[in-house]
């Protein structure tokens, strides 16, 4: 009974998929805009860059695919996976944090 997974609602799973698809889909159109600066339209860009910039872009596409992973595996592969995910984020935010603050 301890090591028993427990498995979320399927209405939950879905919700989950739905919100890391949307994050990974996100931060890709984001790096994407960021690559093709002078091929999209000038307010397009003017409206993405000054909201979200790339390390924040870079964190939505990391935490979208975490989140993916430890939806729908359970593997020790997938574990580390994810640990080596969320170690990135916390690294690329305290970066970030230290940049702007000091």
């Amino acid at each position: 009974m301890e090591n028993e997974i427990v498995k979320a609602p399927e209405i939950l799973r879905i919700f989950i998929k739905f919100a890391s698809g949307y994050a990974i889909i996100f931060g890709t159109l984001i790096i994407l805009s960021q690559l093709f600066y002078y091929w999209v339209p000038y307010n397009i860009i003017v409206a993405i860059t000054s909201i979200i910039k790339p390390n924040t872009a870079l964190i939505f596409i990391f935490a979208g695919i975490s989140l993916w992973l430890r939806n729908e595996h359970n593997g020790k592969y997938y574990n580390y996976v994810v640990e080596i995910l969320s170690g990135l984020i916390f690294l690329i935010s305290f970066i970030t944090f230290i940049r702007i603050f000091f």
